[in-house]
């Protein structure tokens, strides 16, 4: 049927969709007050910062149709409750969350947002603060200490207790010291597609809204947009609140209009042109970690996310001089010979894969104390990531949903920029294995804590060459990274870039 679904877990605790008709209002969030925007300390360097491309390309960036933020996610016991402990469900959850987001900021400030990294704990976390300010003070903490190796231009830590509401630092996109924001009093649901002034908002709202002040975005009754919440500070000295915005439905995301009367209702999703044009594109645009991202599949010329041969056709019917038109694929302002061969060269799924291919096993009852025959093992699951870089966690390893006895095989391609002799390393709890082309170059195997071993290659000429990762663990942490070391390049987690699906 046509129309708008919610995307929730029932009272029960089973995810599900449901019609916004029959959803129970008991079911829907309470809310309380809400966001304190943190200024970094004035003795903090606020550009302290791992930049992927240079400022010289940052500047040449300004005006950019799209640049992309890598996002760190951890939750807490809490949040995988919502979805009665099924990882999938909660990590599809999470993609949706900021598919959603994405959408808001790449409409409003040309940006996107990549998940480079997922923690659900499905036992007992390293969470206990009583209030967002205390947590999230222990969330950066924590991951300063022992979550460096993670790459991200930003980390959001999302909660399923009532906290209070969510926080984060103010203007700190790049800033590896202060990156942090917390969304607490999630519900595990919220419309989509996305629904102005709806009731149910409030996960896709606190989460936006607290990106946003990492983007440089202040509240808008700070800056003389609204007066919604002027009593909780930041307004000219006797001016109190005023609700006339949230009574009009015109708040924006930035706003405390939903503490008045009519609640989430009264915020649409979108910043305010002030917020857009004022702080969040001059700060994005001279973020200079970000990178451009990834375009979009040109020989889709029907923009059905598959080249096929309905794209064929309009190619065929539009030969000839076509400058502007889809079927210019290559942009030369003629379809020709040119634009035919890359249509043909791309036939199939728009979005390419992740480079790294792995599949999950259920080893329970094994009791492994090394690793198995995994040739003789059914997968429970299988999925794609960037590189191998999984720090130890008590929760669940990966994306497996298991977070003891659990099995993992890692297939991909390494692309060694340079002839030489290369050391590759694995780092795990428990043990881990590493062939290249099928012979085996790091043995890292048995029951033990998150430890290194490295092995020596010799890479005969620059090229990808086929790797592949085997895993386990028996019980407590659970972690897999994989280290290169090599000509030109120092001892580092390999990247996402150096990474290639296999065929």
């Amino acid at each position: 049927a046509v129309g708008t679904r919610w995307i929730s877990t029932s009272p029960e605790g089973v995810p599900g969709l449901f019609d916004p008709a029959d959803f129970p209002e008991s079911h829907l969030p309470q809310l309380g007050d809400f966001c304190t925007a943190l200024e970094v300390p004035n003795n903090e360097d606020i550009s302290s910062e791992s930049p992927r491309r240079t400022p010289e390309v940052a500047s040449a960036m300004l005006g950019s149709p799209c640049l992309e933020v890598d996002l760190a996610i951890d939750t807490d016991q809490e949040f995988l409750g919502l979805f009665g402990g099924d990882a999938g469900a909660a990590t599809a959850y999470v993609e949706l969350l900021v598919l959603a987001m994405s959408e808001i900021f790449d409409r409003d400030a040309g940006t996107r947002f990549a998940v480079t990294y997922l923690r659900l704990w499905d036992d007992t976390d390293p969470w206990s603060a009583g209030s967002t300010g205390d947590e999230l003070y222990a969330f950066r903490e924590y991951w300063l200490a022992n979550m460096t190796e993670v790459p991200r231009d930003l980390a959001h830590f999302l909660s399923g207790r009532g906290l209070g509401g969510g926080v984060a630092w103010l203007g700190v996109i790049c800033n590896s010291d202060y990156g942090y924001a917390l969304s607490a009093n999630l519900s595990g649901f919220f419309p989509y597609p996305i629904l102005d002034n709806n009731g149910s908002n409030w996960d896709l709202m606190v989460v936006t809204h607290e990106t946003g002040h990492n983007c440089s975005a202040p509240h808008t009754h700070n800056v003389g947009i609204d007066q919604c919440g002027c009593d909780y500070g930041g307004c000219p000295d006797g001016v109190s609140t005023d609700c006339s915005a949230a009574q009009l439905g015109v708040a924006t995301i930035m706003s405390y209009c939903h503490l008045c009367p009519g609640g989430i209702a009264n915020m649409r999703m979108e910043f305010h042109p002030t917020i857009e044009s004022d702080y969040l594109i001059p700060a994005v645009n001279s973020a200079s970690c970000l990178v451009p991202c990834p375009e979009p599949c040109p020989a889709d010329v029907n923009g059905d996310t598959q080249v096929g041969f309905d794209d064929l056709v309009v190619v065929l019917a539009d030969w000839g001089s076509c400058s502007g038109c889809a079927a210019d694929i290559d942009a030369s302002g003629v379809v020709d010979f040119n634009d035919l061969l890359v249509l043909l060269g791309d036939f199939g799924p728009c979005e390419d894969p992740l480079p790294v291919g792995v599949s999950y096993y259920n080893l329970a009852g094994t009791n492994p104390s090394v690793l198995p025959d995994f040739s003789g093992l059914k997968p429970i699951s299988t999925g794609e990531m960037l590189q191998i870089n999984l720090p130890s966690t008590g929760g669940a390893f990966g994306t497996s949903g298991l977070s003891d006895d659990v099995g993992a095989v890692f297939t991909s391609m390494i692309d060694f920029p340079e002839a030489g002799v290369w050391t590759l390393y694995t780092e795990s709890d428990d043990g881990s294995k590493l062939m290249v082309d099928g012979a085996l170059v790091v043995d890292n195997d048995g029951v033990h804590g998150m430890v290194e071993v490295g092995g020596t290659i010799e890479v005969t000429e620059p090229g990808p060459i086929v790797v592949r990762v085997e895993f386990f663990e028996r019980g407590g942490g659970a972690g897999l990274i994989v280290r290169w070391e090599g000509p030109g390049v120092a001892k580092a987690v390999v990247p996402s870039s150096a990474w290639r699906p296999v065929g």
